[in-house]
């Protein structure tokens, strides 16, 4: 069962009470953000039985501490996959490897230390969504058996974190990395030449609009940060946070509501501002464009 929009101050005995109704839980994950380890005010709940799982769902929009839960039925976690494959599959041998969960920030000569009796990287090219780094990387080897030394480094923790190694398709010697092996720069920048977008919005504001897009956001915001990231413009008066629907892991991205719509034309000016280590991309968020006179708004 996931259940979320929880008050930060939810515990387990608490939630056990609001579910004692439905039935007996037998356990409870909660999410958190994986960098600050803050709670993101929903998890997952296991029941003794589907029939009180059926039952906590009628509990779906119940007020708690002012605020309406979200409660459905949890779809099952497909297998993880690193890299292209199964994480338990270490793949076909080769001269690349793949390297997942690793921590949002990092010395690249630490990194590198961790394979020394492996043999010498030789490049990395870390994987970025959006400009912003995924937390995933190649490493590139001169020998298959320098890779075959480094996937056996499997699960070791680096920074709190077990990292997932598994081979992955050798890189010819000319092909580019897209990055050029650069260390991403922390804080969404573009890697690999790609184009920067604008941090402020370039379409026209929305006839009364009070809401705001918020892009690139940092993986430990919370609703009192990003209300003094923009105290300076005005009076953040609700947040949406955008999650994952199958993980519920929060996505980066959010809608920021303001009392009046002279503060939106202050805070749209605090796009590129930086909120842990984040330039923050702003566009307005509101009504549609209405469709021309005479264009078809049919749908197929």
């Amino acid at each position: 069962m996931y259940v979320g929009n929880l008050p930060w101050a939810m515990t387990e005995d608490w939630m056990k009470e609001i579910m004692a109704s439905a039935g007996g839980v037998t356990n409870i994950e909660w999410l958190t953000h994986a960098d600050s380890g803050k709670f993101k005010g929903s998890g997952f709940l296991t029941f003794e039985s589907s029939a009180a799982a059926a039952a906590a769902v009628l509990k779906n929009g119940e007020d708690c501490e002012g605020r309406p839960m979200k409660i459905e039925l949890a779809t099952p976690r497909k297998p993880k996959v690193f890299g292209g494959r199964d994480a338990s599959d270490p793949g076909e041998p080769s001269d690349g490897v793949f390297v997942g969960n690793l921590p949002w920030d990092f010395d690249e000569g630490e990194f590198k230390a961790l394979f020394a009796d492996c043999g010498e990287v030789q490049r990395i090219k870390y994987l970025m969504k959006e400009e912003q780094f995924t937390g995933n990387c190649f490493l590139d080897f001169n020998t298959v058996d320098e890779a075959t030394k480094a996937v056996a480094l499997n699960g070791t923790e680096f920074k709190g974190r077990p990292l997932r190694l598994n081979f992955s398709k050798g890189k010819k010697k000319d092909d580019s990395w897209g990055g050029g092996g650069d260390k991403p720069k922390w804080g969404g920048a573009a890697a690999g030449g790609r184009t920067e977008r604008p941090y402020k919005p370039q379409g026209a504001k929305p006839d009364g609009c009070t809401e705001l897009f918020c892009g690139n956001l940092p993986w430990s915001v919370t609703d009192e940060s990003i209300a003094d990231f923009f105290k300076s413009a005005g009076t953040v008066t609700n947040t949406r946070w955008l999650n994952d629907k199958e993980s519920g892991d929060f996505k980066g991205v959010g809608f920021i509501s303001f009392g009046t719509t002279e503060e939106v034309d202050a805070a749209v000016q605090l796009g590129g501002e930086q909120l842990d280590g984040r330039p923050i991309r702003i566009d307005y968020a509101g009504s549609k464009p209405k469709p021309k006179q005479g264009a078809w708004q049919g749908g197929w």
